[in-house]
């Protein structure tokens, strides 16, 4: 099995892709839309595909367009909602890290879908506190959302703090 992931870099870049016939990239690459797929041992048709695509400038841009448009509607926050929000019903969520780029735009995100989420962050300087502190801030707008200024390192006063509370999820996203 190979993971597609890499596959969105490549497409965003809007060049032509050819690929060998993978399940993994199959669930992004599809033939003659977005990429040209080929059977991974056969020379013949690799070396077709190169020629079609040089030949076949209308066939070209088509693929170049919709590779592009493929990236774009596969983003990492509608890539997230694809594979959390589908079965992610109201829950109670830990989030650690819940000031930093990722830990807050996903908190943000299951807030609006009414979940309920505590979020543990201990401020650290690695990049600026003021920013960390208004991401919280704007967190805690949300009347199901709770804070919690604990260092995760800190294992006695982490285990006092979540002694008595259960979770359905955690991500953990502190350094």
């Amino acid at each position: 099995y190979c993971s597609p992931l890499k596959m969105f870099d490549y497409l965003a870049s809007g060049k032509i892709i050819i690929s060998s016939n993978l399940p993994g990239i199959r669930e992004i690459l599809k033939d003659k839309i977005n990429s040209l797929i080929v059977e991974n041992n056969n020379v013949h048709q690799w070396n077709n595909a190169i020629k079609n695509i040089l030949r076949n400038k209308k066939l070209s841009k088509k693929i170049c367009l919709n590779a592009y448009k493929t990236a774009i509607n596969n983003t990492w926050e509608k890539r997230v909602n694809k594979m959390i929000f589908n079965w992610i019903e109201i829950m109670r969520i830990l989030i650690t890290g819940c000031a930093g780029f990722i830990g807050f735009n996903l908190a943000k995100a299951l807030l609006e879908k009414n979940n309920f989420v505590l979020g543990i962050d201990n401020y650290d300087n690695y990049y600026s506190i003021k920013l960390k502190k208004k991401r919280v801030s704007a967190l805690k707008k949300f009347k199901n959302f709770k804070f919690l200024k604990i260092d995760i390192t800190n294992e006695l006063l982490l285990k006092k703090s979540l002694a008595k509370k259960k979770f359905d999820i955690i991500f953990h996203f502190a350094a």
